[in-house]
């Protein structure tokens, strides 16, 4: 690890991870409303279709984005062929940032380690319709020993920027030393870059690396599944996005069509003075497993669910659109990183952002 580059091995879950960043050229163009795509049902998903894991056991598939509204979902399509832990955050000059686990892409003849993924991110100006070039998440002023990140989260804040929430490990002689915590870094510069904010989040429990947080009025929202718990989750608040404090006890209450037993492996959003978690559906051989639910709350502590929606994935990440519509990100099962032989759901390649000549991811 470096401590002015956060380009290192992450040991959360046996999984390194490198940093990279992306940037937008131009200003931001508002889609008019005429310019999506028809809205048609999401199609489920064959239950034979195996999942990739690297060498750690991380699950990793294909990432998809599915605009989901008030009566209807829209045409799935690609984010990327193959990767992990998918988080949306929309800022409020419109433009959407997108960051997940990917393996590293390999140029001729270089050589790489087995099990290796790194963070990137990619920027929308057009409501997550086309993305721009992904580039490896640089994190200035990181410390030495701290583990790349995990299990990513992107808040907007209020007076502009983003904040980046991630899980990580101390590192001692190669080794992890404890459990994971929840770290964060901020940008200021739409995501080019982004500088390590001292101090600890949140101490997680064992196994735990994934979160999700929202802001809503005043108070910070943070929730992070409990993986060995079946249906757990640790809800913490705070004042200012950087000190936690664990509160309980949390419930939900059954809706319509609602799952047996709710995976919090998702997204926070606020909106109208409630939060709405949007998450990865039951944990796997329940009913309903691969199916993305929703719940809402006024306090995150009593939480009412709003049943399932047309999607079917884990690991989700969303971002609230205008009109009310939701951007989901899922990874599901398929991608372009199967052995071969397998059989995949195809799908159409995502259009670039286009850029200025010269212009490089992160500048």
């Amino acid at each position: 690890m470096q401590a002015s580059v956060f380009a290192g091995v992450c040991v959360v879950g046996g999984v390194v991870c490198a940093l990279a960043i992306v940037g937008v050229a131009g200003g931001v163009q508002p889609e008019p409303p005429s310019d999506r795509p028809p809205k048609v049902p999401a199609q489920p998903l064959p239950p034979s279709t195996p999942l990739k894991r690297d060498r750690s056991g991380e699950l990793l598939g294909e990432i998809v984005l599915v605009n989901v509204g008030v009566e209807n979902v829209g045409t799935a399509r690609v984010l990327a062929g193959m990767g992990a832990s998918p988080a949306l955050c929309r800022e409020g000059d419109g433009r959407v940032h997108a960051v997940y686990l990917r393996e590293p892409e390999r140029k001729g003849g270089e050589d790489g380690v087995a099990g290796v993924l790194e963070l990137v991110l990619t920027t929308s100006g057009d409501g997550g319709q086309t993305w721009g070039v992904p580039g490896v998440v640089r994190i200035e002023s990181a410390p030495g020993d701290l583990s790349a990140p995990a299990g990513p989260a992107l808040v907007a804040l209020p007076g502009g920027g983003l904040r980046l929430y991630f899980s990580a490990v101390r590192v001692v002689e190669g080794r992890p030393a404890g459990v994971a915590e929840v770290y964060s870094a901020v940008s200021r510069d739409g995501g080019k870059s982004f500088s390590y904010e001292p101090g600890v989040r949140l101490s997680l429990a064992e196994g735990a690396s994934e979160v999700a947080v929202a802001r809503m009025g005043e108070v910070w929202f943070m929730a992070v599944p409990r993986d060995g718990d079946v249906g757990g989750m640790t809800l913490a608040t705070s004042p200012d996005g950087l000190a936690f404090s664990k509160v309980g006890p949390w419930s939900v209450r059954p809706g319509g069509g609602a799952l047996p037993v709710h995976r919090w492996r998702g997204s926070l959003l606020s909106a109208d003075g409630k939060l709405t978690f949007i998450g990865g559906g039951a944990l796997p051989g329940t009913a309903g497993s691969r199916q993305v639910w929703r719940g809402t709350s006024s306090d995150g502590r009593e939480w009412t669910s709003g049943g399932v929606l047309e999607v079917e994935g884990f690991d989700v990440g969303a971002a609230l659109l205008p009109g009310g519509e939701v951007l989901v990100a899922v990874t599901r099962r398929g991608g372009r990183g199967l052995p071969p032989g397998e059989p995949r759901e195809p799908m159409p390649p995502v259009q670039p952002v286009p850029r200025r000549p010269g212009l490089e991811p992160g500048r």
